[in-house]
């Protein structure tokens, strides 16, 4: 996935990993910036936002990623790369059945539509 030089950081591609998954157990990584998968080939960087992004991970949504740490898991989600590769999580899940879902697409698009309803605000505000 890294062979490509001309690839850019905001092309994404649809990726499955399976591995160990890695970082701080329990409260110390209910935000979930400290994940990272192990699988045969190396270490990847995990992004993961609950659906009420990251402030919502200290909430009882559910599985936490942080509940996960040190079982094997299936990463499923979008592969990104930049200086650090890293892919956006959709789902995290083992084979004993818990799953822990993030919300990244959901929030790229809130995102999205904040940013043109500003933009649109700018616009007709401007003096003529």
């Amino acid at each position: 996935m890294l062979a490509d030089p001309n690839a850019l950081p905001s092309t994404h591609q649809p990726v499955e990993f399976t591995g160990k998954l890695l970082g701080r157990r329990g409260l110390q990584n209910w935000l979930g910036v400290d994940l990272i998968i192990e699988t045969d080939s190396g270490l990847v960087k995990l992004h993961y936002f609950s659906i009420l992004g990251s402030l919502g991970n200290l909430l009882p949504l559910g599985t936490r990623p942080s509940d996960l740490v040190g079982e094997s898991v299936t990463v499923m989600g979008w592969f990104r790369r930049g200086v650090t590769p890293w892919i956006d999580v959709e789902t995290l899940s083992t084979s004993d059945g818990k799953v822990s879902r993030a919300h990244y697409p959901l929030w790229l698009v809130i995102l999205a539509v904040v940013a043109a309803i500003w933009a649109s605000y700018l616009i007709w505000t401007l003096p003529v």
